[in-house]
């Protein structure tokens, strides 16, 4: 097994994606529009609020969602990695946007890999078999894009209050169903588009513009099926994750479990 599928399977699992240097889904034109004005960039807001609201109450509604301080899922699934399958596992617990720990194992080819990725607001660590290394720069900031996108497919409340903005984008067919589709800013990097689909008001989809562990720019799409309610709340339990149309990842959660506050360590460095 060569080692730079290894590497790249362990790049894969921990979603090491650089923030675009332009949008999720535009790039700057030669002769760019415009900027639209106040009342057409208020109405975008106001529809993609519109289009929240809707969410949160299919998620669960308000108070549910509100009351999430914290929450841990475990997952289990397949990553293919230049025509190779392995199958993995993943432990992830959140607590808002900005603390985000992944614990993950994974055989590739007779490779063992099990690593931890943590971040806890400015700072984070990654290890992989043992070895430990502070993050700092883009790989920290990597990390810390990845944790409040895959966050907010889970608690849209995320996307009404700062530093997130969200307006209103082109609706879309998602498996052949109408959805409205919301942009979102967030604190850095390029911005990304959460589709909804119109009859349930559950997301379904997720677009952005990622740059691969080989430095390359790949679109993106991950898609969210086979919700089911935990404790009144509603997750997706399939995710699949596409680069440029080809499968990469497709997991299935297991578990998932909403907490009045994250065990204690959950976000130290790892030992």
């Amino acid at each position: 097994m060569r080692i730079n599928i290894v590497v790249a399977a362990v790049l894969t699992l921990v979603w090491v994606t650089a923030p675009a240097a332009v949008g999720a889904d535009e790039a700057p034109k030669a002769d760019a529009p415009k900027a639209e004005s106040p009342k057409a960039a208020s109405d975008a807001s106001a529809a993609a609020v519109a289009v929240i609201d809707k969410a949160v109450e299919a998620l669960g509604g308000k108070e549910k969602l509100t009351a999430i301080k914290a929450a841990t899922w475990t997952s289990k699934g397949t990553i293919t990695i230049g025509g190779t399958d392995a199958p993995f596992t993943a432990k992830l617990a959140f607590a808002g946007h900005d603390r985000r720990r992944v614990e993950f194992e994974t055989d590739f080819g007779g490779n063992a890999i099990k690593g931890v990725v943590v971040v806890n607001g400015d700072k984070g660590w990654r290890q992989f078999n043992g070895n430990t290394e502070e993050l700092a720069g883009n790989d920290l900031a990597n990390e810390q894009r990845n944790g409040w996108r895959e966050w907010a497919a889970a608690d849209v409340l995320l996307l009404k209050s700062p530093p997130f903005k969200a307006e209103s984008a082109p609706d879309a067919d998602v498996n052949g169903k109408p959805a409205a589709a919301v942009k979102v800013a967030g604190p850095q990097g390029g911005p990304f588009t959460l589709y909804f689909d119109k009859a349930t008001g559950l997301p379904v989809r997720q677009t952005a513009t990622v740059t691969t562990f080989t430095g390359e720019d790949a679109a993106e799409e991950v898609t969210y099926s086979d919700y089911k309610d935990f404790d009144g709340i509603k997750k997706a339990t399939m995710v699949e994750t596409k680069h440029n149309g080809q499968r990469l990842l497709i997991a299935e959660v297991t578990t998932f479990k909403v907490l009045d506050k994250p065990e204690p360590g959950t976000f130290d460095k790892p030992e």
